[in-house]
This record gives structure tokens, sequence and C-alpha cells, in this order.
């Protein structure tokens, strides 16, 4: 899965309460903010995580990985935290900022990897992003689902429609909370769809 859209408008809400579906989930939280929301902070079915060490010593089934400065940039380390979620199997792994992970034309090749070959040790990948522009091709053409919300920027609604059968204008007219859905099996998005409590619902005026 892809949520993409701008900050403050819904997607990492909406992927956080769409985890409740999945039992074993490890969450990249890049810009350390996840591990504050309220579905996380305090709540004992997660462990946070500072360090991959602290990952894999992890016993919970949900584990938010919020790495150290030092982590983040450390390119082995990041490397070898996608190889542990790869080995580690029956993982739903979500990326709260992709391009915390990515250059822009590519990624680590445990995450690759994933893309790739996840599905046969039962891993998925959902990644949210603010900017698509650099978030490597290989993350759309392996994404089967997209959640798509309010993008400012002509080049970010662009990139969205040269993988997506989606209107960069709809895009554009895409008010607080309201996003478009799209599966690669359909021939066009469903919405625009709003979120309320975590579910969605048809926004007015919808067709």
């Amino acid at each position: 899965m892809m949520f993409i859209g701008t900050t403050g408008f819904g997607k990492t809400y909406l992927a956080a309460h769409a985890l409740d579906e999945r039992q074993y989930v490890v969450v990249h939280d890049g810009k350390r903010t996840f591990r504050e929301k309220e579905w996380v902070a305090g709540n004992e079915e997660w462990t946070i995580a500072n360090t991959l060490k602290e990952c894999v010593r992890a016993r919970t089934d949900r584990i938010c990985y919020s790495p150290t400065r030092f982590e983040l940039r450390d390119e082995e380390t990041q490397a070898q935290f996608f190889e542990w979620v790869l080995r580690r199997g029956h993982t739903t792994l979500l990326i709260d900022e992709m391009t915390l992970v990515t250059d822009g034309q590519s990624m680590p090749e445990p995450l690759q990897d994933l893309y790739a070959t996840g599905r046969e040790p039962g891993c998925e990948v959902w990644a949210c992003t603010q900017q698509p522009v650099f978030v490597p091709n290989l993350a759309f053409t392996q994404s089967r689902c997209f959640y798509v919300f309010y993008c400012a920027l002509g080049s970010h609604r662009t990139k969205i429609a040269s993988f997506v059968p989606i209107d960069p204008d709809a895009i554009a007219q895409l008010q607080e909370h309201e996003y478009l859905v799209y599966m690669d099996t359909w021939r066009a998005p469903q919405g625009p769809c709003i979120l309320v409590e975590g579910e969605k619902e048809e926004a007015p005026g919808a067709s």
C-alpha cells in the first residue's frame, strides 16, 4: 500500500488504523512522531524501540522503531533493519516517511527484496510519503493499493498520475481528510472518501 499526501491531511491516521487488521506489525518511525500518537504511547501492545537491537529483542506483536539520528543516517544499520523484517517474516511493515529511507532513485537492497519477494515470507510494505517525487518507482510498481490525499505541488500530482489513473486536478481539489482510493485491479479510483474515526465514508457530492 501507499499513502500519499500533504502532512496533516490524514494519511498516517488512516494507515495506523488500518494496521488494526494486522497481527504482526513493525513501524519505521523515522520522524519519531508515530510513537507519540495516542494509539501507541502508553499502549502495552506496542514496544517503542530506539535501536535495531531493541527491535530484535522486542516480544510484542507491534513494534515502533524510532531510530536515533545516528541509526537513521547509518545506511548499514537501516539495511540491517529491513533485512531483519524480511527474515522475521509474517510482518506488515509501515514506513511512516518513505523519503527518509531512500535517496529518490534507489532504496536499501533488503527493502527492494521486501517489495519484490516479501510476499513469500508473508511480509507486506505500507509506505507513507508527502513527497512522491522522491520515492523510487519500485515502490509504485509493487504497490497494489493507493490512498491519495491532497498534494500541493503539481510535480507530486503528476508523479502519482503517471502510475495511478487519477486526474491530477482531482488530487488538487481534495479537502482536508478527503482521499481517493485505487487498487491495481480497478479501472478507476473511488472517492473522494472522508476520514471518520478511522473509517472511510463517501464525501458529500462524491459520485
